[in-house]
């Protein structure tokens, strides 16, 4: 048994939400190190910032840990 509830509309949504991450760095300069779908990460200052597009939960020195991609966002520009 999964321990996603629905595993159907993860499928469909994390392409679509990680091709929107993708395009929103590239439009503030960040350059992605990392992306297997499932996780992106990228440099920030120095650091590795490691992304969960399906959750929108996102982690790493010089952030403030948190969820949502627009959150996320706000924190990088």
């Amino acid at each position: 048994m999964s321990n996603r509830l629905d595993q159907v509309r993860e499928e469909e949504e994390t392409p679509k939400r990680a091709e929107y991450v993708r395009g929103k760095l590239e439009e503030l300069g960040i350059e992605i190190d990392y992306d297997d779908g499932l996780e992106i990460r990228f440099q920030f200052k120095g650091n590795t910032i490691k992304l969960w597009p399906y959750s929108g939960w996102f982690s790493g020195k010089g952030l403030k840990d948190g969820r949502g991609i627009e959150k996320l966002l706000g924190q990088l520009k």
